[in-house]
């Protein structure tokens, strides 16, 4: 076996760059490599040497226009489409509601799910932590409607294949591609989902760190990061908190007594 040392990392990141893929797709490669790495260089596999974290210039993100959304939400006639169909628009329906991950929606189980409070239990997230996560009256409705057709316990996953198994991540994928397009929609990524329901929930006055806690992110350097990609910046929500605003009216009301 070849010596892996600094000058094998490089050789390998320029081969990646020589392959003309996307800058985050380089970063995102190199950032596996490189935790590896260091666990390596921990269990005395190799030598010690600095890796440098690898910078991409990122994109802004074309999220989920309000006409496509429209197309994606409308509710299927439930008594002509296939089973598949009602599920996907279930799932699209979930993630603009909640901005879920795919990985945590396909692992809700029916059990998971409090309609008393509006609430799910996402067990299967990035972090290994679990957390709650809530959704409105609206979506409650098409919930229940959909448990009642799909039918199933409480042990069961809520998202399922024809004959109720779990479905893989890959199957749901190509069945949300089939549903988009079938609707005259191009976009095909349930994840852009998860940056219109952040774009979308900033313009209509969510605070940045309720949006933090929403998206789970660990740090909120990477929710602005996050608003940066979708073409938003730090002055978009300037406005959820304004203490002029907010202590002028209380000024009007005591003058007002």
């Amino acid at each position: 076996m070849s010596k892996y040392d600094k000058s094998a990392y490089n050789l390998f990141f320029e081969k990646l760059k020589a392959r003309n893929i996307a800058d985050m797709t380089v970063k995102s490669y190199c950032l596996t490599v490189r935790v590896f790495s260091y666990w390596c260089m921990e269990q005395g596999y190799c030598e010690e040497f600095p890796i440098k974290e690898v910078k991409a210039q990122g994109k802004i993100k074309q999220t989920y226009t309000d006409e496509e959304l429209r197309k994606l939400l409308k509710k299927p006639n439930l008594r002509k489409c296939t089973f598949t169909e009602y599920e996907v628009w279930v799932l699209e329906n979930l993630a603009i509601c909640t901005g879920l991950r795919i990985t945590s929606m396909i692992n809700i189980k029916i059990g998971d799910i409090d309609f008393e409070n509006n609430s799910i239990i996402i067990n299967a997230t990035k972090n290994k932590k679990p957390f709650m996560t809530y959704f409105n009256q609206e979506f409650a409705t098409i919930l229940k409607e959909y448990i009642r057709n799909r039918k199933g316990s409480r042990a069961d996953y809520l998202l399922c294949t024809d004959i109720g198994e779990q479905i893989a991540r890959r199957s749901m994928q190509d069945d949300i591609a089939r549903y988009n397009k079938a609707r005259g929609v191009d976009k095909t990524s349930i994840h852009l989902m998860r940056h219109t329901f952040a774009k979308n929930s900033i313009k209509a006055g969510l605070d940045v760190f309720t949006l933090m806690n929403k998206l789970q992110h660990q740090n909120i350097s990477t929710t602005f990061n996050y608003l940066k990609e979708l073409g938003l910046e730090i002055k978009d929500t300037v406005d959820v908190y304004n203490p002029q605003k907010l202590y002028s009216v209380k000024k009007q009301k005591i003058a007002l007594n």
